[in-house]
């Protein structure tokens, strides 16, 4: 599986920062007027989510696209990108760890976030509401989903290898690749490091 893997882990030509440009600061000025204090996105329920945010060209994304992208986003471009360079067989295997892998941040990414940026929830009212009403792919960028590797992998594959068998050692190389790919194409600051 590491050798398939391999070849997603070459630095895409949009990892640079576009030039500032009208468009850009357009778009920065509206992630900055839809992210809240706390980080979460503002739901707005008088139009479809995907309307915006999914409109954008994939293969030339500006440093403020990259902020702009929450989780499903982020997994939907992953899976386009993998998709062009592999089997129908192995496409499948990383569709269903993907899945797990969203399922699985949706249940701990909350937490995972409080913990990381050590927020006191009862100071921060809007994201103690955030958490209990919207899943966190939903409302979050992928800046926290590294921090799930060892529970995904340990706990949460193992409760769940009845639905689709992915080896131990397979799941361990998706969850390198995908963390990897993630911090390779600045959609976290954290970077998975594997002790041997």
């Amino acid at each position: 599986m590491y050798n398939e893997l391999i070849q997603f882990s070459a630095k895409a030509a949009d990892t640079k920062p576009a030039e500032n440009d009208k468009k850009q600061e357009k778009a920065k000025t509206e992630a900055d007027e839809e992210i809240k204090d706390d980080g979460a996105k503002k739901p707005d329920k008088n139009k479809n989510p995907d309307a915006k945010h999914w409109k954008k060209n994939y293969d030339e994304l500006s440093h403020y696209d990259k902020l702009d992208m929450l989780v499903d986003e982020i997994f939907a471009l992953y899976l386009y990108r993998v998709s062009r360079k592999t089997n129908e067989m192995f496409y499948k295997t990383i569709l269903a760890y993907v899945i797990f892998f969203r399922e699985c941040l949706n249940k701990l990414g909350w937490q995972k976030r409080i913990e990381s940026d050590e927020v006191l929830l009862e100071e921060q009212p809007e994201l103690a509401e955030a958490a209990r009403n919207y899943e966190f792919c939903l409302t979050n960028t992928a800046e926290h989903a590294p921090e799930i590797c060892n529970d995904f992998v340990t706990i949460y594959m193992d409760k769940n290898r009845h639905l689709m068998e992915i080896s131990k050692p397979d799941q361990i190389d998706l969850t390198i690749n995908l963390c990897h790919w993630l911090f390779e194409n600045q959609f976290t600051c954290s970077k998975l490091s594997m002790i041997t």
